[in-house]
Parts: C-alpha cells; sequence; structure tokens
C-alpha cells in the first residue's frame, strides 16, 4: 500500500505577505469547461493568504484544461504528484478519479439542462459520485456534493441515499458571476476585439450529441453565414470540448470560408460566459450557455426546435418557453430588430439556480469548515470574471 505524503512541503512562508500557509486546496480540471466552474469555487478562497490553491489534470483525461490554466498562470502541479499528496480539500466538477487522490472533496456538478443525473457521464454518473465521497464508514466523511438546485438534490437522493449526508444545494456559482460581470460590458468588447459601436449576435452551440454543431455542422455553417449578412457583427462561440474532440485546425478550416470583418470566432480559452455579457442578443441551442444569455436579459431567438421530447420541469423546457425560435424562412435581421428580453427569464433563472446571487457565500462558508479555518468577517460575494489576454488573445 502507497504511503501518501503530507502537504508539509507546500506550508511555507510567504515572505511578501509574512504569513504561513495553513492550508492546501488542490483543484482538479478535467477539461476547459469544468476549468471555469473549479476556478469560480477556487475565487472564494483564493484570496486568504492562509490558503495555498494549486490545481492538476487528470493525465487519463483528454482536454485543453492544462493549456488554459497554464495561460492563466495558475500554480499546476503533475497528477502524479496530486496523487502522492494529502491535500485539505480537493475541489472537482467531476468525480472521474476522485478516489485517487487524498482529502476531503468538495464537487461541483454542472448544472444539467435535460433533466438531473441522467446519462451525467461528462460529470460522473451517481456510482463515480458515491466512490469519490464515500457513505461516511469510508471516503471523506466530510466531503460535500455541491449542487445547484434543489430538484437536484431530489433527484441524487433518489439514486443515492447516502448523499443524504453529503448533497448541500450551494447554487450556481456560474450564473452568479455572470450578473457579476454585467458592469464590465464595454471592457469585455474591446477584450474581444468587438467595435463600441457595433451590434453584435453571438452564435452559440453547446457540446452534446444533438448540438448544431454535432448534428448539423453545415446547418449551422450556413446560419452563420446568413447572421453575417444581416448588418450584425457575429460572434461564433463552440464549446471548448468540441475544440478538444474534434481538433482546432479542423474547426478553424470549417468556419474559415464564413470567417470575414463581420464574423468573429472566439478562441476555446475564452470564458463562456464572456461573450453573453458583451452580446447584443444570442442565437443558440438548448444549451446553459443560451440558458445563461436568457437568465442575464439578454434578447435570445433559438436556433432549432427542441429535438427531443422535453423533460417536465427541465431548464430545457424553461428556455424553450422563454425564447422563440428563428424562423429560417423569414428575414434574420427583422427578428433580430424585434427580439426582446424573455418576460420569463425569472423561470430560467429559478430552474438553474435555487440560491440566485448566494453561491459565494455557501462555497466559503463549506471550504472554510472543510479547511477547519476561521472566516472573515467578509461575507463571500461573487466577483466579475476575469479578461486574461495571455490566453485569448497573444
Amino acid at each position: 500500500m502507497t504511503t501518501r505524503k503530507s502537504t508539509r512541503c507546500w506550508r511555507r512562508t510567504l515572505p511578501e505577505r509574512g504569513l504561513p500557509v495553513r492550508r492546501v486546496v488542490l483543484g482538479v480540471v478535467h477539461n476547459v469547461a469544468a476549468a471555469h466552474r473549479v476556478l469560480d469555487a477556487l475565487a472564494v478562497v483564493e484570496d486568504d493568504p492562509a490558503v495555498r490553491v494549486v490545481l492538476t489534470c487528470p493525465v487519463a483525461v483528454g482536454g485543453g484544461g492544462s493549456d488554459l490554466l497554464r495561460h492563466r498562470g495558475a500554480p499546476v502541479i503533475p497528477w502524479e504528484q496530486a496523487e502522492e499528496e494529502r491535500f485539505d480539500l480537493v475541489v472537482s466538477a467531476s468525480a472521474r478519479q476522485l478516489d485517487r487522490l487524498s482529502g476531503p472533496i468538495l464537487l461541483l456538478p454542472g448544472v444539467s439542462t435535460q433533466g438531473v443525473f441522467r446519462g451525467s457521464s461528462h460529470h460522473g454518473d451517481v456510482t463515480d459520485i458515491a466512490r469519490a465521497v464515500g457513505d461516511g464508514s469510508e471516503g471523506h466523511p466530510w466531503s460535500v456534493v455541491a449542487l445547484a438546485h434543489d430538484r437536484d438534490r431530489q433527484a441524487l437522493l433518489k439514486r443515492w441515499s447516502g448523499a443524504v449526508r453529503h448533497a448541500v444545494v450551494a447554487g450556481d456559482p456560474g450564473f452568479d458571476r455572470l450578473v457579476a460581470s454585467a458592469p464590465l460590458r464595454d471592457r469585455y468588447r474591446a477584450h474581444l476585439g468587438l467595435p463600441p459601436d457595433r451590434a453584435v449576435v453571438l452564435l452559440t452551440s453547446a457540446y452534446e450529441p444533438r448540438s448544431p454543431v454535432t448534428r448539423s455542422p453545415s446547418a449551422f455553417q450556413r446560419l452563420a453565414a446568413e447572421l453575417s449578412t444581416t448588418g450584425y457583427l457575429v460572434l461564433i462561440q463552440i464549446h471548448p470540448d468540441a475544440w478538444d474532440t474534434r481538433g482546432s485546425r479542423y474547426l478553424r478550416a470549417w468556419v474559415a470560408h464564413i470567417r470575414r470583418s463581420d464574423v468573429i470566432l472566439t478562441k476555446p480559452t475564452t470564458d463562456l460566459r464572456i461573450p453573453v455579457v458583451a452580446a447584443d442578443r444570442v442565437v443558440g441551442d438548448h444549451g446553459l450557455v443560451t440558458a445563461y444569455a436568457v437568465a442575464a436579459g439578454k434578447p435570445v431567438l433559438l436556433a432549432r426546435p427542441p429535438a427531443t421530447w422535453l423533460e417536465a420541469g427541465s431548464l430545457t423546457e424553461s428556455l424553450v418557453k422563454a425564447a422563440p425560435t428563428l424562423d429560417r424562412a423569414a428575414p434574420l435581421q427583422d427578428q433580430l430588430d424585434r427580439a426582446r428580453e424573455s418576460r420569463t427569464a425569472h423561470a430560467v433563472v429559478s430552474r438553474i439556480t435555487s440560491l440566485p446571487h448566494h453561491s459565494a457565500a455557501v462555497l466559503r462558508n463549506a471550504c472554510y469548515r472543510a479547511l477547519n479555518l476561521p472566516d472573515s468577517a467578509t461575507p463571500g460575494v461573487s466577483t466579475p470574471i476575469p479578461v486574461h489576454r495571455t490566453a485569448d488573445f497573444p
């Protein structure tokens, strides 16, 4: 049996602050999308000089997460080293391979659009969650599964009764940081290279089997080309995991013939929410980014009708009710010009999170309980999404 090393080597005095590092937190990044979620959670503790945050990427999991972390200037350690160390807290958006790490776990499954924990291999299924978190008699008794919604907790309890010891409704830090970022719209537009005087429509695609990029690439191409004739500047956003699975060379070639002065393709390392804040209109599928756009008050058109039946109470059902579907037989410019903020955006917000605007406080409290450190008197507040020029626009 391999003996776990301590984290003693990390506990060094920071000369510039004169304070010792008392706890070490490991962020586990499986892919680019997971990286943003993990970084959202780590933001609630990384400003504490008593806490040192390091990150790692599992070697057996594909994804551009390591590239994103390197460009962000994050302290990254090899996966092999992470397996040998013991940490005061392990934060991850996926349950995969967490059973190989040592330390209490804060698991942050992503917001589900179709139905909670149904075919959720992307984040690890319920079996993976139970194995990683443990049932109290083994594993990590403290460990927490931080869920965005009350419905998510209920669904998890139906699948795994042991979750009652671990499942906590913490809201969605992704949505809360999106809202906090709204005042930075002009900064994000400049960061993306968008002219200040142009109306911008964001064309976004999720990463799922029935997303436009996966289901019908040529149709997505045609829609992007048609949007570019409307007078709007078109910002194309393809889910970062699609960049990884299909390859950046393929996707760049795929949109090359429509990339002109009025069409901009975001890079895979761009935080998915930055283009949402920057855009004036959004055309998207039934993924989470489109739901975020509706919830943030953006005028949204759905690129297509839902391809499958809608689960009652799902986020997708709320999204379909809140946003009209684009009519390809009618003039696109007229539809974009008439698009307005949804009157039922509150229904989408209420399906994304049960605790809007409070995730930072809940996650901060959970982290400090795990770290056995006194929390400061300053309440946890969601901070705007930072821009990183070296990562997105070198």
